[in-house]
């Protein structure tokens, strides 16, 4: 499973192994013909969850409402992950150096912080294009989108139900916000 921060850094879940890996550098300029920046690519692994459980699903988006965004910079990179108990962590993405380094160190023991986000068991889980974060619940097979995520608060505040009962998976990278 493969995701791409806006950034132009791209995430990767190794299922088998259930650890997330990043890019120390933006891919958008790399082509599938260009072998030798191909082999450059270096990636970097942020681990597991905080509780040492491995990641079972991730997708990354942008923050909603960041006043990044509108200025043209870089915009800010949110990680949404699932663990294998089915619990939604979320972070913003680790910043790093033009060496490919972290910027700055990071306290605790992954190099990224987590924050747990309260929800029911989350079998899918996709992030749209304007930091929308949707998941499909497992025990009820509901569509559920975050409602409250802004640069202020960018883990959300509740989930929003759009359709129940009969959900099993979603991508919702081209939504427009409900």
């Amino acid at each position: 499973m493969i995701s791409a921060c806006p950034s132009g850094r791209l995430w990767a879940l190794c299922r088998r192994f259930g650890r997330l890996w990043v890019t120390t550098q933006p891919v958008t300029t790399v082509t599938a013909v260009d072998d030798a920046a191909i082999c450059k690519i270096t990636w970097v692994s942020m681990g597991l969850s905080p509780q040492g459980l491995a990641w079972s699903l991730a997708s990354v988006g942008r923050l909603a409402g960041d006043p990044a965004k509108e200025a043209g910079s870089s915009v800010s990179c949110v990680l949404w992950c699932v663990d294998t108990c089915g619990q939604l962590w979320m972070s913003m993405a680790p910043e790093f150096t033009d060496e490919g380094l972290l910027a700055s160190a990071q306290d605790g023991t992954l190099p990224i912080r987590w924050s747990f986000v309260c929800a029911p068991m989350i079998s899918h889980l996709s992030c749209g294009p304007h930091g929308q974060v949707w998941a499909v619940f497992l025990e009820n097979q509901c569509l559920a989108v975050r409602v409250g995520i802004s640069p202020s608060c960018p883990q959300g505040t509740g989930w929003q139900t759009v359709l129940q009962g009969i959900v099993s998976s979603a991508s919702i990278r081209g939504a427009a916000s409900p």
